[in-house]
């Protein structure tokens, strides 16, 4: 992982989501080893409550399921013409799922296909219904065991500078090894954080995260800080002091680091607006 990232898995659905993450894609890989999958799930929905009802009663029938799934190839191809003529060395292969539930595909796909990162683009966020999402990206990186970068359209032009990371009780060696894999030619300052309920807490989190910037200030090669937050909710605490220090980036463990809200099932990058800088990568704390 340290030497950067071998394949890169992107959920395509051709709006200005794709274009964020390809964006990032590119500009995160390492152009004469990488591999970039473009993955799109196309679910059998006719739009309308007439045409679904239809679509229920008589069916959807194969020439209409195989007339659409052609011009989602071809839109896929000329996805992957485009990357290519931009960056000849970079491999890009397709992929369609026709009639699978999206959220299960991406996560199947990342596993079969042994992706070590998914980039989501996301535009922009459900906060009163957010338990209507099609894919939640830490729940991706939960089921996969893949790291899943979610980024808003705001983020498109930015070089990463400035990244969070959330240090808590358990081990941070797979996030300081993601610092690693991200590591750029341009300075990149890392600011460690660990979020306690209150300032006299002195539990095992505080002492990662010391023990966590002892190890990277010896081989980090750019500013290193670290800082204790104090808030009830890891989520938006974290988010609050993102806005703060303008992060370009912030790095959790999916569960009590990304949710917001259990009952709404409300995500952190729900809360973070299109024109956001802020790109939260999840991993799997397991």
């Amino acid at each position: 992982m340290a030497t950067g990232f071998s394949h890169i898995l992107i959920p395509v659905d051709f709006s200005v989501n794709t274009e964020v993450a390809i964006a990032r894609a590119v500009d995160l890989v390492q152009l004469s080893s990488c591999r970039i999958t473009l993955l799109h799930v196309q679910r059998i929905l006719l739009p309308g409550m007439v045409q679904s009802i239809h679509c229920y009663v008589k069916g959807y029938s194969r020439q209409q399921v195989n007339a659409d799934r052609q011009v989602l190839v071809d839109k896929l191809q000329v996805l992957k013409l485009a990357i290519e003529e931009q960056h000849p060395a970079l491999s890009v292969r397709t992929e369609l799922i026709f009639g699978e539930p999206v959220q299960e595909s991406i996560v199947r796909c990342a596993m079969t296909r042994e992706a070590d990162l998914i980039i989501i683009g996301k535009k922009g966020g459900t906060r009163i219904f957010p338990f209507l999402h099609t894919v939640i990206p830490a729940r991706v990186a939960a089921a996969s065991g893949v790291a899943v970068l979610t980024a808003k359209p705001g983020s498109l032009n930015n070089e990463i500078r400035t990244v969070v990371v959330c240090i808590g009780a358990h081990s941070s060696a797979r996030k300081l090894a993601m610092l690693e894999a991200l590591r750029r030619k341009s300075k990149m300052q890392v600011r460690l954080v660990s979020v306690e309920e209150t300032d006299r807490d002195d539990g095992p989190g505080r002492q990662s995260l010391f023990n966590a910037f002892r190890l990277l200030k010896t081989h980090w090669p750019y500013p290193v800080a670290y800082e204790v937050l104090q808030g009830n909710n890891k989520a938006r605490t974290l988010l609050k002091y993102c806005n703060k220090v303008g992060a370009d980036m912030l790095i959790v463990n999916s569960g009590t680091e990304t949710t917001v809200s259990g009952w709404t099932k409300q995500q952190i990058s729900d809360l973070l607006p299109a024109s956001s800088r802020t790109q939260v990568l999840a991993l799997d704390p397991a």
